[in-house]
């Protein structure tokens, strides 16, 4: 018998007759109650429909859902029911956004995801998609991806007074053939505008530099469209030449020298009073902004329990009232 069927009743009346023979009048109660629990009475028990699963997750700050991938059922037909179960149990809690990591390796889910349930793409990164979908009353407030890109140029000054330029090989700047420039490049993930700005420079020329502050901060709007037209922050910062020998990068740049501040200035590209120009200038000044590390009230969402600050003190900061200087220092 399956287990939720009800045996007819010659069935049960044979079934009472095998247990009183075998076991005895006393004993048959027993049996036929064991038989019950198997499944052989009315067989209620093992007919109750099980809960339907649903993806696991956590509930964010915000009253969403984020679904854990690791949850994710190894099959399509078991995607598309958890996805129905859990939508549903979702709206019944009245949740309101579901962030769904879905990796590379259940790249199959997406179509499902986006065309039967609604879902719609948030972000892509190597190796997963983030979908999103909203459920909650009223428009949805799910932030958008991130929109802008930030990127830092590098003012790197010797011992003499010689700055540090280089040509690229490629990119906008290599099309200008007799361009100089400064190193710049795009801040990692988890990186500190310092950190970038000193990465770029050994990367790109083999020099170890020590940051001295920001002189300039630059917004931009309308990026690659390769980038989704994103808008960008670009920091450039004073630093100073720990050693000499450039070992240019083979990769990226054509040539690196030390050369004359003036001489860097006075290129006809870009002309004077415009912004590079003007970028460019104002780092030969000393760096107005510093940068102190300050310890977390809370760690929540930002691990390590520090940040870098980036201000202008001012004259009445107690930093600069110990010590005039203060502009000229190196903060860390």
């Amino acid at each position: 018998l399956a287990c939720c069927e009800v045996p007819p009743a010659p069935m049960a009346h044979r079934l009472r007759h095998i247990a009183a023979s075998a076991l005895g009048r006393r004993t048959a109660p027993a049996v036929l109650m064991a038989a019950g629990a198997a499944g052989f009475s009315s067989g209620l028990a093992c007919c109750e429909v099980p809960k339907p699963r649903v993806f696991g997750g956590k509930i964010d700050l915000y009253n969403g859902v984020v679904v854990d991938h690791k949850t994710l059922p190894p099959t399509l037909s078991e995607f598309k029911d958890t996805m129905e179960a859990s939508l549903d149990q979702w709206r019944k809690e009245g949740r309101n956004g579901v962030w769904m990591h879905i990796p590379i390796e259940h790249v199959e889910y997406v179509p499902v995801a986006t065309k039967q349930y609604g879902f719609d793409f948030h972000h892509a990164e190597p190796g997963y998609v983030m979908l999103v979908k909203w459920i909650g009353n009223g428009p949805s407030t799910i932030p958008a991806n991130a929109s802008h890109t930030v990127g830092v140029g590098a003012f790197v000054l010797n011992d003499k007074g010689e700055m540090l330029a280089v040509r690229e090989k490629s990119g906008p700047a290599a099309q200008l053939k007799t361009l100089w420039k400064v190193p710049t490049g795009l801040i990692d993930l988890g990186e500190e505008v310092h950190e970038a700005a000193a990465r770029e420079v050994r990367e790109e020329t083999g020099i170890d530099a020590e940051f001295e502050g920001i002189s300039s901060i630059r917004m931009a709007h309308g990026g690659p469209k390769v980038l989704g037209g994103k808008s960008n922050v670009y920091f450039t910062v004073r630093m100073k030449a720990k050693n000499t020998d450039i070992v240019a990068c083979a990769s990226e740049i054509a040539e690196a020298k030390w050369m004359k501040v003036e001489d860097f200035l006075a290129q006809p590209k870009p002309p004077a009073g415009t912004l590079y120009h003007e970028i460019s200038r104002i780092a030969t000044m000393d760096a107005p902004i510093a940068a102190k590390k300050f310890p977390l009230w809370t760690t929540v969402h930002r691990p390590g329990g520090f940040n870098w600050l980036y201000f202008v003190p001012g004259s009445k900061h107690p930093d600069v009232a110990k010590n005039p200087e203060y502009f000229e220092k190196k903060i860390m």
